[in-house]
């Protein structure tokens, strides 16, 4: 049981680590969003996307661990959570584990935070995106208005289309 044990803290530690990274990650999405970065963007998508498959296998090995201790125990699965082990081992592996049982629920709620941000970033700029190619859409023509004594208003020429070439 004692290596069965171990090898949940390593995995879990590495997902503790893997976490972390992809936090870390999310931050500097958020600053080459700000910053209009978009090579560097993509490099963070890419990164972000292998620390997601680390996880993922993380999980998985993770999940087979606890299907190992569950045989043995006669627990069963899904009642077997980080918390509830944690409660069940000696001093220093119990003390450890509940540490990093706590760790990953607080990178999970700073994780989502994180992406909530990033998304309205991306939603802003996918709205001032949009913006542009309307205006460029319309050649920069304004849709009428309304002046004085209800007179419409001329509309201006766009400057911004080239029409000559």
């Amino acid at each position: 049981m004692d290596s069965l044990t171990n090898k949940l803290m390593d995995v879990v530690a590495r997902e503790v680590e893997q976490f972390e990274l992809f936090l870390k990650l999310l931050s500097e999405q958020q600053n080459h969003l700000i910053a209009n970065d978009l090579d560097n963007l993509n490099k963070t998508v890419m990164e972000q996307e292998q620390a997601i498959l680390k996880l993922r296998d993380c999980e998985t090995e993770r999940i087979g661990i606890v299907r190992d201790i569950s045989t043995r125990t006669g627990d069963n699965e899904a009642d077997l959570t980080l918390a509830t082990m944690a409660r069940r081992l000696e001093k220093p592996h119990a003390d450890r584990l509940e540490r990093m049982q706590k760790q990953l629920v607080n990178l999970h709620k700073r994780i989502d935070r994180a992406r909530a941000r990033n998304d309205f970033l991306i939603k802003k700029s996918m709205e001032h995106i949009e913006g542009a190619v309307r205006l460029l859409a319309s050649n920069g023509v304004r849709p009428p208005t309304y002046g004085d004594k209800n007179t419409r208003d001329s509309q201006t020429p766009s400057i911004m289309v080239n029409r000559t070439a």
